[in-house]
């Protein structure tokens, strides 16, 4: 005997328990572009620790890689858009970086490979906690060419 049908709609999902009601939509610009509305500021009080931990994560890595520069780091998701819920988010990020030692392939594979441990540290530092994305974009010195 087959399942029944999943739900076609996200009300009949909701309604029928598969997806949680949470969240708000995107606002939209006058020419109905998605408008940013994560900032710092909507961070709960609650899960600002876990995002300065986060950030510590990302100042250790230019330690970790040799001839690494961090540029940038934004974070992004629930914390940032003030959704987070307990036992089910976790602290998203992205760096930006630059490298300029041929070693550094083989240090970042390193780094990537103990994503896991990060994570581990994160849920038990902060077990409401899901866990921690490190995403890392990152190239040559000519790869983020500076502003004119």
């Amino acid at each position: 005997m087959l399942p029944p049908p999943l739900p076609t709609t996200l009300d009949a999902s909701i309604a029928a328990g598969l997806v949680k009601q949470h969240g708000r939509l995107q606002p939209l610009d006058e020419r109905q572009a998605v408008l940013c509305d994560a900032s710092i500021e909507r961070v709960q009080p609650s899960w600002r620790p876990a995002l300065d931990a986060a950030l510590a994560e990302w100042l250790a890595l230019p330690k970790e890689v040799t001839g690494l520069s961090l540029i940038a780091v934004y974070a992004r998701g629930s914390i940032v858009r003030g959704l987070a819920l307990e036992g089910i988010s976790d602290v998203d990020t992205l760096g930006f970086a630059t490298v300029s030692h041929s070693d550094a392939d083989s240090e970042l594979k390193a780094w990537q490979s103990r994503g896991s441990e990060r994570a581990r540290r994160m849920r038990s530092a902060y077990p409401f906690c899901s866990g921690l994305e490190m995403r890392l974009a990152s190239g040559g010195l000519d790869a983020f060419p500076a502003s004119r």
